[in-house]
């Protein structure tokens, strides 16, 4: 009986000494598990924030807003059925202001079923989209499809590198 005393006691003892630090580093790995889920919740929030930015540049055929939400590194590109596009100023003045300004006199991008997946300082999204339009003649133009886009993270956050769009199959 003295024995099993000891023993209970000597585990007590043990467990009195091990178990705080061994909380404590469960309590850590929860708080860096909840660190990183609103880390990603808020990079998710800023990535569907420049794809909104980016709408909001067609719909207005804004260049100053393009140029808010779009890397200038020599890796930029846009395909679209209108052309690939390989340099942000190359897509400035052939798409934004070659296609959505001098095509249409209004436009109304909407986007729909938006998908964000980040890793690291990359990320890419998907979603569609709606695209109604009055074109210069004044005749109406309606076209749906679908978008990739590809963002990086740097020092003035998350910008679009790359981006792939198709109207849906008819």
């Amino acid at each position: 009986m003295k024995r099993t005393l000891i023993i209970l006691v000597s585990c007590m003892a043990l467990l009195s000494v091990t178990a705080p630090s061994a909380l404590g580093q469960k309590k850590s790995t929860n708080e860096k598990v909840l660190l990183e889920h609103r880390n990603q919740a808020a990079d998710e929030q800023a990535i569907e924030q420049v794809i909104d930015r980016y709408i909001e540049s067609i719909n207005l055929c804004d260049t100053t807003l393009l140029r808010s939400i779009w890397s200038y590194s020599d890796a930029v590109s846009y395909i679209a059925p209108t052309g690939y596009y390989v340099s942000f100023q190359e897509m400035k003045d052939n798409l934004w202001i070659g296609v959505f300004g001098n095509m249409f006199t209004s436009r109304k991008l909407q986007k729909y079923g938006l998908k964000i997946h980040v890793s690291g300082n990359n990320a890419w999204s998907e979603f569609r989209w709606t695209f109604d339009a009055v074109k210069t003649d004044g005749t109406p133009f309606k076209s749906k499809g679908q978008e990739t886009q590809i963002l990086e993270k740097g020092a003035d956050g998350w910008r679009l590198v790359h981006s792939h769009y198709s109207g849906s199959a008819q």
